[in-house]
């Protein structure tokens, strides 16, 4: 509850002696409002002398006007404005009950249009997000593949070398039959290991190929949906 007083167009804290405001159901205090000190009526006697020159030469008609107008806004926003807290002081004070709690106010058509809006762009989002993720996993894969070819390629030189260093140390024509031999099965079985390898990796980049082409199939789905879901039509002005 605003226990300060007006004056001069500022609220200011009475410095003369608190009086209880009591409830008329009990008879008991509920706040103390300090009264005005002879030195603040001095000042709201001014203001109000400043402020009389032009009340004054304000018609009646425009003055009653302006008093209706502003005790229909107390009337109808004062207690609707205050904290729970304050709307039971007040209704303590006055006797009577506080107002009822008022519901929300539903959504003007501006703020349903934004709100659709806002729920496409954040579909489209995960779309791009889910396109990208299906990119990323593509470039690891072919990184993957990357690897493994150089790996074979590793392992091709290493048998050349190995190759050559047995022909340098003059091993006898059987030793070397044997080790024919050994590079003949290494290099099957390099053959073999990358023909697996391209298999795999084929069967893999097809099953890429075709979730991307499920992803970007059920995007465009996605947005005709949306773009096919009727906008509401927009009311009168919400008061």
């Amino acid at each position: 509850m605003n226990t300060k007083l007006l004056i001069n167009g500022k609220f200011v804290t009475g410095a003369g002696d608190k009086e209880d405001v009591l409830d008329p159901a009990t008879g008991k205090p509920i706040v103390k409002v300090g009264e005005a000190s002879e030195g603040q009526i001095d000042n709201a006697v001014k203001a109000a002398r400043n402020a009389f020159g032009t009340w004054s030469a304000t018609v009646p008609k425009d003055r009653a006007a302006l008093l209706l107008k502003l005790a229909d806004r107390i009337a109808k926003r004062m207690r609707l404005l205050l904290p729970p807290n304050v709307q039971k002081l007040e209704a303590a004070q006055s006797g009577e009950p506080p107002p009822p709690p008022q519901p929300p106010a539903p959504p003007t058509p501006e703020q349903q249009l934004q709100a659709q809006e806002m729920g496409i762009k954040q579909k489209e989002l995960e779309l791009q997000l889910q396109e990208i993720n299906g990119r990323a996993q593509l470039e690891q894969l072919k990184l993957q593949t990357e690897q493994v070819k150089a790996q074979t390629a590793m392992l091709e030189a290493q048998t050349e070398l190995k190759k050559a260093q047995l022909a340098n140390q003059g091993i006898e024509l059987g030793h070397a039959a044997k080790m024919e031999q050994t590079a003949t099965q290494s290099a099957a079985k390099t053959q073999q290991t990358e023909l697996q390898h391209a298999a795999r990796m084929e069967q893999t980049e097809t099953a890429a190929a075709a979730k991307m082409q499920q992803t970007e199939l059920a995007h465009v789905a996605k947005m005709e949906q949306l773009r096919a879901k009727p906008a509401p039509q927009s009311g009168g002005d919400v008061g």
